[in-house]
């Protein structure tokens, strides 16, 4: 996995953001902020080979849905042997979500995708989608191996913290974000209260 991993960094560093899967401690800290118990429709963007997909749908509850977005041919056909009906694979670009999500219907997006490589016009327009889909309160977590493009996810998500897993290799900043755009309140049921994080 690690091998077809590196040749498709090396083919397509576009999309592709990192020269390994992520580690079990960058997948724990990208997890950890949200309480699975309470989640019904989450969203990942850059899924490469399944890693995080793996451990998001141990965690799904019975009945809740994981809509994959990954344009990669050859991450689509490894995302393809994994067999669970709460998994819907969509071979579409992530900046297509608000076309594939109703408004305000998603509990969690989860994202590896590389912002750094994309311009701050992109970017912005990939946050402005996602607020659209986040329902009040919603959450946003997404991984960078630089603490770049963090102004730009703190312009559409002012509530946002970062956390540097330290133990991955590289170390990877983790951007953890609420929807706060359109309040249900100041507690949400997806950020755990016994977790801390080091905004930066």
């Amino acid at each position: 996995m690690r091998k077809k991993f590196f040749h498709q960094f090396i083919r397509d560093r576009k999309t592709v953001g990192s020269v390994t899967p992520s580690s079990q401690y960058l997948t724990s800290a990208m997890l950890a902020p949200v309480n699975w118990s309470s989640v019904q429709n989450v969203v990942e963007f850059g899924a490469g080979t399944g890693v995080i997909t793996h451990n998001i749908l141990s965690r799904l509850p019975v009945g809740a849905r994981l809509s994959v977005y990954e344009i990669n041919p050859e991450f689509i056909q490894e995302l393809k042997t994994i067999d669970d009906p709460r998994l819907v694979l969509h071979e579409r670009s992530a900046w297509d979500v608000a076309i594939m999500q109703p408004a305000y219907s998603v509990d969690v997006v989860i994202s590896g995708l590389p912002l750094t490589h994309f311009s701050h016009v992109q970017t912005r327009d990939l946050m402005r989608a996602i607020s659209q889909i986040l329902r009040p309160n919603g959450m946003y977590v997404q991984f960078q191996y630089a603490p770049l493009r963090l102004n730009d996810v703190r312009e559409a998500f002012p509530n946002t913290t970062m956390h540097i897993e330290l133990r991955n290799i590289p170390p990877a900043c983790v951007y953890v974000a609420r929807n706060t755009s359109v309040s249900a309140g100041e507690d949400s049921p997806l950020m755990p209260k016994t977790l801390k994080l080091d905004a930066q």
